[in-house]
């Protein structure tokens, strides 16, 4: 039998390396071949062995250094077949992926700020936030999303006495410079909110033109990047060991605004906090293999009786986490009260 898959092999030899060369996969060419010679009666199968003995990844693969195939149940099968990634030259995909950010292992004591809604933020809150941070020493400052408003490019009807968009991105600025000089050595990361959004969507809506030009690319008008700070998209995830924070707008209306944190537990079922609800809440349980979750959401650092909602239940607060190397953390999930930390 080997003698006869050898042969069939040579007598194809340099029809099968032009068929290798042209892009097709080793499956394909043995395919190929066999169907080509009907009266030879040849065992694609056999003749696909012989191939993959000569080249056990195809020659368009090693001339084009393509990337090896991810891992997967198919492992198995494509090596089997001859296949290589794209095997069959499909149309490439857009990337529409979310991006999940991992927070460095030195990056283990964190201040965690949200939705501080400049300019309606809240003066007495937020110093006492930031004064617990420079207290204890953070190492690591994350903004969890809308530290600005943009009340004045929102789609919602605005007032005229509040709708500055120079005076929200001038105050934005301001309090980024504070956190810069009151925090120097730390690493600074800012997560894009619902709000931050207002910003993209607003150029795509009334400026398509300015879409591609950096300059005014979101972190550059806020003067983000010129002071190191690392951006999180508005729909991508960071890890701070094996706790998921997220600022909670990707979870859509699948959380309920009456325990924001047992909604983010139902959905997430991995331990995570959020923002987004201005809401301090708590939830834990284990799944079905015994592993303990807890998620946690944060107050806000804004106003706590907006017009557009004067009877919401929002509370003040923020967090402190602290993450060992093993990856397990801590949470201290703070709430404020008339400028009192609890």
């Amino acid at each position: 039998m080997a003698s006869t898959i050898n042969s069939s092999y040579q007598r194809h030899e340099s029809e099968i390396d032009k068929l290798l060369y042209s892009g097709a996969s080793n499956w394909i060419a043995a395919k190929t071949i066999a169907a080509k010679y009907p009266d030879e009666k040849i065992d694609s199968s056999n003749l696909l062995k012989a191939i993959n003995r000569r080249y056990p990844v195809s020659k368009t693969t090693q001339h084009t250094e393509q990337k090896k195939t991810s891992s997967s149940s198919f492992a198995a099968l494509k090596t089997e077949l001859g296949l290589h990634e794209n095997t069959f030259g499909l149309p490439e995909p857009l990337d529409d992926e979310i991006k999940v950010h991992t927070l460095p292992v030195a990056d283990n004591k964190i201040l965690l700020l949200s939705d501080v809604h400049i300019p309606f933020h809240n003066i007495p809150a937020l110093t006492a936030a930031l004064k617990v941070g420079v207290d204890r020493g953070v190492n690591t400052i994350y903004i969890n999303g809308d530290g600005i408003d943009f009340y004045g490019i929102s789609r919602f009807e605005k007032e005229k006495r509040l709708r500055s968009l120079k005076n929200e991105i001038d105050q934005f600025r301001e309090f980024i410079g504070i956190i810069n000089s009151l925090f120097p050595l730390a690493r600074r990361y800012y997560k894009l909110g619902n709000h931050c959004a207002r910003w993209d969507s607003y150029i795509r809506q009334n400026a398509k033109e300015f879409e591609d030009i950096e300059d005014f690319a979101f972190a550059n008008v806020m003067r983000l990047n010129q002071t190191e700070w690392n951006i999180i998209g508005d729909r991508d995830f960071a890890k701070a060991g094996k706790l998921h924070i997220l600022h909670g707008h990707e979870l859509a209306q699948a959380v309920s605004p009456v325990n924001p944190a047992r909604g983010v537990y139902l959905k997430a079922m991995q331990s995570t906090i959020v923002a987004h609800h201005h809401r301090t809440s708590e939830h834990s349980g284990k799944n079905i293999g015994g592993d303990f979750i807890t998620c946690w959401s944060t107050g806000c650092l804004s106003q706590l009786r907006p017009k557009y909602n004067p009877l919401a239940s929002y509370n003040h607060g923020f967090a402190i986490i602290e993450v060992e190397r093993d990856g397990d953390f801590h949470v201290e999930n703070k709430r404020i009260d008339n400028g009192k930390v609890y």
